[in-house]
């Protein structure tokens, strides 16, 4: 239904059948459930939303355990290495999005960030190892590293 130029969605109940309604009695109810629909839409929206996040959530996971995998020699690290990744994940998570009421408005560091991010490389040189590859894959990607020498960005 069409009120001014906004969409109203009717609900109508009622007896009596339409077929030859000219000249007919009818009782019945419209209700408006314009508000209920656009909280099922709203709804479907969130679900949907929901349902993407929870993907990524599963193909990183997947892409953590596969790294984890290549990289250690005994289930029990495997374990431990999945399970330091997964944590420090947690971790940046609520660096950039801290829970209500702790750190509101205060912004999260770079450093601070990456430090989380990169704590479970930090045992047996992984930290060096780790900052390296980061340090390769900008150069690939024209940035500079603090090593660039003088006048480069």
């Amino acid at each position: 239904m069409w009120h001014g130029t906004e969409t109203r969605w009717i609900s109508a109940r009622g007896q009596g059948g339409d077929l030859g309604i000219v000249d007919r009695v009818m009782f019945g109810v419209f209700l408006d459930v314009t508000e209920r629909k656009r909280a099922e839409e709203a709804h479907e929206m969130l679900a949907g939303e929901m349902s993407h996040r929870v993907k990524n959530l599963f193909a990183i996971a997947s892409a953590l355990t596969t790294i984890a995998a290549r990289s250690a020699t005994t289930t029990t690290e495997m374990a431990r290495d999945l399970t330091q990744r997964l944590t420090a994940l947690g971790r940046a998570h609520n660096l950039v999005r801290p829970v209500p009421g702790q750190a509101e408005g205060k912004a999260a560091l770079l450093g601070d960030l990456l430090t989380t991010l990169l704590a479970p490389l930090r045992r047996g040189g992984g930290r060096r190892r780790a900052h390296q590859r980061l340090g390769a894959r900008g150069a690939r990607r024209g940035r500079c590293d603090h090593d660039a020498g003088p006048g480069r960005p």
